[in-house]
């Protein structure tokens, strides 16, 4: 059975434009020609600016616990709890502190990343196996030993109940969004949201400048105990602004719309997917599923309601789509809907 002819998208990819240079050690040097286009100041600007435009534009979706209906964050919104946040965080008068996050992707994990950054205290979001995971939790001590951050937040305190347990709380603030645990010291996300702004966070905004350490990462710890690499406002910008102009916006490009599982933990979802998608004023959906078995299916459900314009998986990922959209006709029109690019990540 031959398939019906069907002409690619134009997509105004980036000119390949490169300067070769080989270096007496016969190190080949690469540099992009094409000027890199504008920079922004820093990652809270950006929310900012889109508060100030399109303040009811939804941000961020996310499904709630038992596969509910979408909760929406708009830009707005956003803009107003981080504020509220980083009001709450400047009061505990210690910065230039770090703020750790042990849970997984979120609305509030978002809000929470903003505030911290507009507070001048470096984010450091940590990968949720080392908490739910770990029967000893040595890395996760190491970890906080290393950076000693002075606030720790948690989606669920329950959940991350015996990581917490595990580790040294002294001179540290615990926040919690649900499920606070009895004899275990937290502060209610409700609680911080009612902070109300002052001064102080304008003052604090405008502190912030190219070189203001914005987060840092932990390598793996495939070779002992994670790393920790801090990132600047600069990096993550030029970075965002790179991304940027990977493909040109033209008149018919659709609206940026993502379903994303990747981790903000890591460089690809809490760098590139991210910031991109908080770049183009777009709208990120927060993906429950992840392409595991059993995990697949919440996935594919979440595709046959969002069609996104961009999509990313690992190898896997797509081979396991690939089997549901042979299957699927419906899936298949969801997700064609209004894509224009599909970009493959991952370590293996």
């Amino acid at each position: 059975m031959s398939s019906p002819a069907v002409a690619f998208l134009p997509l105004p990819f980036l000119e390949r434009n490169v300067e070769l240079t080989e270096r007496p050690d016969g190190a080949l040097l690469m540099r992009s020609r094409i000027p890199l286009g504008a920079v922004e100041k820093h990652l809270p600007a950006v929310l900012r600016r889109h508060a100030a435009g399109r303040a009811e534009r939804n941000w961020l979706m996310q499904r709630r616990a038992g596969g509910g209906e979408w909760m929406a964050l708009t830009y707005g919104a956003a803009a107003r709890q981080t504020d509220a946040a980083t009001q709450w965080l400047l009061g505990l008068q210690q910065p230039g502190r770090n703020v750790m996050v042990l849970s997984g992707n979120s609305l509030e994990h978002a809000v929470f990343e903003m505030a911290a950054m507009q507070a001048g205290m470096p984010y450091v979001p940590v990968t949720p196996a080392y908490s739910l995971l770990s029967h000893d939790h040595a890395k996760l001590r190491a970890m906080v030993e290393l950076i000693d951050p002075a606030v720790i937040f948690v989606q669920n305190a329950r959940a991350f109940e015996r990581a917490l347990r595990a580790l040294d709380l002294g001179g540290r603030t615990v926040v919690h969004v649900d499920v606070p645990v009895a004899g275990l010291t937290s502060v209610a996300w409700a609680e911080v949201l009612q902070t109300q702004p002052g001064r102080a966070v304008e003052d604090s905004v405008a502190a912030i400048t190219p070189d203001t350490v914005a987060k840092i990462l932990f390598t793996s710890g495939s070779t002992g105990v994670p790393k920790a690499v801090p990132l600047t406002q600069r990096m993550l910008c030029a970075t965002m602004a790179m991304h940027a102009a990977n493909v040109q916006r033209t008149p018919d490009t659709p609206e940026s719309q993502l379903l994303e599982w990747l981790p903000w933990s890591h460089v690809a979802g809490g760098t590139a997917i991210f910031n991109s998608v908080l770049e183009d004023g777009g709208t990120l959906y927060l993906d429950d599923g992840r392409p595991a078995p059993g995990d697949f299916e919440r996935t594919l459900r979440n595709l046959r309601e969002v069609s996104p314009t961009r999509f990313s998986s690992v190898p896997l990922g797509f081979a396991m789509l690939a089997d549901a959209l042979d299957a699927d006709d419906t899936l298949g029109r969801s997700f064609f809907k209004q894509l224009r690019r599909l970009t493959s990540s991952g370590a293996r």
